[in-house]
């Protein structure tokens, strides 16, 4: 009569399947053929390394991200996802998966780490699934949230439940993040009556007292497994209950006041505003590594973004050049396709060259940054110790003259030489003749 189809799991809803089992591969290849479509539509497109990069960042990253918000992906399916992407990447619409240059765990640190600035989509689900637990502990007047407190928590705290008996998996990985994010998650006490006493981080320094404490030393303060932090507050202050001489240093700790006509507030430690968002939750959990010492060579403001991707190639010596194994079987003479003379290898191109030499010094020369190197190793190190404030006009000049220096030479290289490099993705050297 209301025109409604009755229909058994899995349901399309919004987009995303709605699933009362595990979420499969199956499952997710609507997501994965959409992905996919998506880069096909851009066949014809002529794309460079960093087009294609913006396009990764920019559209096809955050086609997973609602999906990442809502549930736990499968590694199988986040593999195929990254997959994609890379192989994107490197061999442009074709999506061949090989060629890479650079690995994408690799890839996937921020650009002043060494990395190119994408995130993991392994790394941006495990932040996604935290914002469950945000929800959790602070939404109201949503179906979801109170049926998982009725029906799962059964009134008590999530920091409470344990994982166990017969859970969904998506359950059971939300239970799992709380280990992920541990430390991060604060209750700041008002009356109390919103904080379990023994299992909400309420401590100064973020812990709980089950994890601090052994049961039986919770125990002998004589207060019940479900008491709230308001159970010792009296009159506004505090009344610590006596017990094992161990807690004393948990009471003793505890420096604050309680502000008895204000509610208790989950606070996420790791925004200065004290709210959740996914974005820092993902810095947290995060891979992290030391800044790379020639970042600011290769990302000062106002570089093209195409010398900058090249330059971070030439600096991990990714570029294909005839001494690489890969290239080797490809040609039957090793000598430089510019200068025709000295066998052609990663550091004679940059900058023992004849051609790209001429092209470095008068660059630089015009640049104001007189490079008393020629060794590229020695290049590197010498402009990143001389030239790395971004704010001086000067040092970005320098930079800027350097990464232009490494581009044209690229692409001089692979107009001369452009069958054993397959993967470059535009048309720039084709009609390119530069003149040092």
């Amino acid at each position: 009569m209301l025109g409604f189809t009755r229909k058994t799991p899995p349901v399309v809803y919004l987009g995303v399947p709605l699933l009362s089992t595990k979420l499969t591969r199956v499952d997710c290849n609507a997501l994965l053929e959409k992905l996919t479509a998506r880069i096909k539509l851009w066949t014809t497109a002529t794309l460079s390394y960093a087009g294609r990069l913006q396009l990764i960042k920019s559209v096809l990253f955050s086609m997973q991200v609602y999906w990442s918000s809502m549930f736990v992906l499968p590694a199988s399916v986040i593999r195929s996802l990254e997959g994609t992407l890379a192989a994107f990447l490197w061999r442009g619409s074709s999506m061949a998966r090989h060629g890479a240059k650079v690995s994408w765990n690799h890839i996937c640190y921020p650009k002043q780490e060494g990395g190119l600035g994408v995130k993991s989509i392994r790394e941006w689900n495990m932040a996604a699934t935290c914002k469950h637990l945000w929800r959790i502990n602070t939404a109201t007047g949503s179906i979801w949230t109170d049926w998982v407190k009725s029906e799962l928590l059964k009134g008590n705290s999530i920091w409470r439940a344990r994982v166990k008996g017969p859970v969904s998996w998506a359950w059971r990985k939300i239970l799992e993040s709380r280990i992920w994010f541990r430390g991060m998650f604060k209750s700041t006490i008002g009356s109390g009556a919103n904080t379990s006493l023994w299992f909400d981080p309420w401590l100064p320094d973020g812990r709980s007292l089950i994890n601090s404490y052994r049961a039986r030393i919770l125990a002998s303060t004589g207060l019940p497994w479900d008491a709230k932090v308001d159970s010792i507050i009296q009159n506004g202050n505090w009344s610590f209950p006596a017990g094992h001489p161990d807690i004393s240093a948990a009471w003793g700790s505890i420096t604050f006041q309680p502000r008895v006509h204000r509610l208790d507030r989950l606070v996420w430690a790791g925004h200065h505003s004290g709210n959740f968002n996914i974005a820092s939750a993902w810095d947290f959990i995060r891979r992290k590594r030391q800044t790379h010492p020639y970042a600011c060579i290769t990302w000062f403001p106002g570089h093209i973004p195409r010398h900058a991707f090249i330059l971070w190639l030439a600096m991990r010596g990714r570029l294909a050049t005839m001494d690489r194994p890969h290239v080797q079987r490809k040609v039957t003479v090793n000598v430089c396709v510019l200068c025709g003379v000295q066998p052609e290898t990663h550091t004679h191109l940059f900058f023992q060259c004849g051609y790209s030499s001429a092209l470095w010094v008068h660059l630089s020369t015009k640049a104001g940054a007189i490079c008393p190197f020629s060794q590229w190793d020695d290049i590197l190190q010498w402009a990143s110790s001389n030239f790395h404030h971004k704010k001086n006009f000067s040092h970005n000049l320098a930079c800027y003259a350097l990464s232009t220096s490494v581009y044209l030479t690229y692409l001089q290289q692979q107009a001369h030489g452009s069958e054993y490099d397959q993967g470059g993705g535009h048309e720039d050297y084709k009609n390119y003749d530069a003149q040092p």
